[in-house]
């Protein structure tokens, strides 16, 4: 075991913090390096992994950074992170509001061929920011994370699946933020969720953004939180070319009965296109709520949902949404 501390003052605002210019540790263009049961504090950058670093091992790392606790960008081999623990050790004054600092990142990654995190903490700002970087995209997998309190993954660019994995937002965090960049070249954001969790209070954002060309899968999932908000907005851009998806299968929706909603739970804005089946919402009851909001005619597929009250808003006159089969209150609508 092994301890790196460095100075940092007693203020809230990035800033205002020590700049180091070296890591606490460099791994830079040094691929199958091992670093096990290490802990950084008050770190700028906790470890520089840039150029070829593939093959590294990183276990049961403890750190409290304020830029980034992990650099990549460039690995052309596996890299794999286990029981990371990203959290503001010993810290108890001003430097708290610095860490949670959505500009401070848990693990930032370009081009890295793979990299799986396993049974670790993101406590910071950012959680993990995946990047196009100078020579490509990372290849994600995350299983049995958890994202507590914090801005959870961001995408611009790369592709990967989440599994087993807590994510816990309040405010305008974001557990999920995708927007691609760089589309139609070479940019690819696609993710896939799979039996996670999404606990938000007191949420006042859009818990799920899914932006500018890129494709969401979310499955076996649970949602809960009694606030008005949208858990999922998915809207495409970039110059009218490039939708946004989403596949929304096989979720439960915990809400709270006979309470008004004004924010649909899910919104489907301009060019985007979703299929969305095999949903359990919670009884809605009294006072108004949308389940989904569709605002453009699109080829979207939604059926066999228990929407127990809920309401859908589809555009005036639409032919090219397909719903049908849901269960209602009153029996099953069909078409």
């Amino acid at each position: 075991d092994c301890q790196i501390q460095m100075a940092q003052p007693n203020v809230s605002t990035l800033a205002a913090l020590n700049h180091y210019v070296a890591a606490a540790v460099s791994m830079e263009n040094q691929p199958r390096s091992k670093l096990h049961d290490l802990k950084i504090l008050g770190a700028w950058v906790g470890i520089d992994m840039l150029q070829n670093s593939g093959g590294t091992v990183i276990d049961g790392l403890e750190i409290y950074s304020f830029n980034k606790a992990i650099a990549i960008d460039g690995s052309l081999d596996i890299v794999r992170i286990s029981k990371l623990h990203w959290w503001p050790f010993g810290t108890f004054d001003n430097k708290q509001t610095a860490f949670a600092n959505p500009a401070n990142i848990g693990i930032s990654s370009g081009r890295c061929d793979d990299l799986w995190v396993d049974s670790s903490l993101f406590f910071g700002g950012q959680g993990i920011s995946l990047f196009e970087g100078s020579t490509g995209a990372t290849e994600l997998m995350v299983n049995r994370a958890d994202f507590d309190g914090d801005d959870g993954i961001s995408m611009t660019a790369g592709y990967g699946t989440v599994s087993d994995t807590q994510f816990f937002t309040t405010g305008t965090q974001s557990a999920i933020s995708m927007a691609a960049t760089g589309l139609p070249t070479n940019a690819i954001t696609t993710l896939t969720v799979s039996t996670s969790l999404f606990l938000a209070n007191p949420q006042t954002g859009t818990q799920i953004s899914v932006l500018n060309g890129s494709n969401l899968g979310i499955s076996n999932s649970q949602f809960e939180s009694n606030q008005d908000f949208t858990r999922i907005n998915v809207t495409g851009t970039n110059g009218g070319s490039v939708r946004a998806q989403l596949r929304f299968v096989g979720n439960e929706l915990f809400t709270v009965t006979n309470q008004a909603y004004t924010q649909p739970l899910i919104n489907l804005g301009t060019l985007s296109r979703a299929i969305i089946a095999d949903n359990q919402l919670q009884d809605k009851g009294s006072g108004a709520g949308v389940f989904i909001y569709i605002n453009n005619d699109e080829w979207d597929d939604i059926h066999d949902n228990a929407v127990l009250g809920w309401t859908y808003n589809f555009p005036s006159g639409y032919t090219e949404i397909h719903n049908h089969d849901d269960i209602e209150n009153g029996g099953i609508a069909t078409h």
